[in-house]
């Protein structure tokens, strides 16, 4: 009797297990991280930084990798340089930037206020370099004010 609730018990804690796993794997936790990143290459002044899917910031600290979905802010007085593999953007003071799509091909940086200068090196064929200012009112998109986008074919 002892043994057969051992067993029971057992296939379980299996069954739990695998639920669990199948879990963590659907909701991208085992997922393959970035294989291409940015990095904050220079800051002066106050930069802040909250990173993708976090609500919270923090001062920006420099060499820090950059992903899809981390988003700066450049105080006034302050300036930030963002190094990608085929070139560079600056931000100048009062900039809010946000990295809406970094991967293999494509590099999109959203502006919803400041101003960038940016330098693309190299492109490769299919790739993409494009940054978007947007206006914001209460949290609705009202309008996309320039739209700046570098494709090789």
């Amino acid at each position: 009797m002892q043994r057969l609730f051992f067993r029971h018990h057992s296939i379980s804690l299996s069954a739990w297990l695998f639920v669990l796993g199948a879990a963590l794997f659907a909701t991208g936790a085992l997922a393959d991280p970035p294989t291409r990143v940015a990095r904050m290459a220079y800051s002066e002044g106050p930069v802040s930084f909250s990173p993708a899917g976090d609500d919270q910031w923090v001062g920006a600290i420099v060499n820090r990798p950059l992903i899809t979905g981390d988003r700066l802010w450049v105080d006034s007085g302050a300036r930030a340089e963002i190094a990608l593999d085929n070139g560079a953007f600056w931000l100048g003071a009062g900039t809010s930037a946000t990295i809406a799509n970094l991967d293999d091909r494509t590099t999109q940086i959203q502006l919803t206020q400041g101003a960038v200068d940016l330098r693309v090196r190299q492109l490769q064929p299919g790739g993409v370099f494009e940054t978007r200012r947007i206006l914001h009112s209460s949290s609705r998109v009202l309008a996309t004010i320039a739209s700046t986008s570098t494709r090789k074919t």
